[in-house]
């Protein structure tokens, strides 16, 4: 009986200290090769939409954004990303300069923006694990404007591009998992802190 014993025993023992082992197994949070990200956050936007109508939105929303990116060396990478920023509320006047007999009427609207990146993005390692990082690049938004009040069903469209910016933290977990803390800028309109994870492949 004490060897079929002693073998029950080992199983749990020998998982226990495989992943004991696992968990100890040193991460680099800034290891070469192509990596995937998903990070949400709260997007804060302050934009105006001046063409026919007057428009400005001023408030916050829930963002998510994917990202796409390969790392050459420990100090550069190379990534894409596509970014919902959520529904901003604001108002809008339809009323312009140009307008030679116009009641000023301030109306709700909602503006929903969309987005994709390229960026480079530096970073230092501060160790095994630990990294931070910057990012530079340029993005295109496509926004939506739409009049969310009783006068009507009033839907504009917008495209721009910025710069885009940003910093963060990146840890090494265990295996091909990262998370991070980043703060991104597109121009001085939107301004988003987030928090993601990665998968290193």
């Amino acid at each position: 009986m004490r060897p079929r014993r002693a073998a029950h025993l080992l199983c749990p023992i020998a998982l226990t200290a495989a992943w004991a082992l696992l968990l100890a197994t040193p991460a680099a949070a800034h290891d070469n090769g192509l990596y995937a990200s998903l990070k949400l956050g709260t997007t804060d936007v302050e934009a105006s939409f001046g063409d026919v109508f007057e428009q400005a939105v001023d408030g916050d929303d829930d963002s998510r954004t994917v990202e796409i990116g390969y790392r050459w060396s420990r100090f550069w990478a190379i990534q894409a990303g596509y970014h919902d920023f959520g529904e901003i509320p604001g108002f809008g006047a339809p009323c312009t300069d140009e307008t030679p007999v116009c009641t000023p009427v301030v109306v709700p609207i909602e503006a929903e923006t969309k987005a994709y990146s390229l960026a480079i993005v530096p970073q230092l390692p501060l160790g095994k694990r630990l990294s931070i990082f910057v990012k530079v690049g340029v993005i295109a938004l496509d926004s939506e404007v739409r009049d969310t009040g009783d006068i009507g069903d009033f839907l504009e469209d917008f495209s721009d591009e910025d710069v885009l910016w940003g910093a963060g933290l990146r840890l090494g977990l265990f295996g091909p998992i990262q998370i991070f803390y980043e703060y991104e800028g597109v121009g001085e309109e939107f301004e988003t802190q987030a928090f993601g994870a990665t998968w290193q492949f």
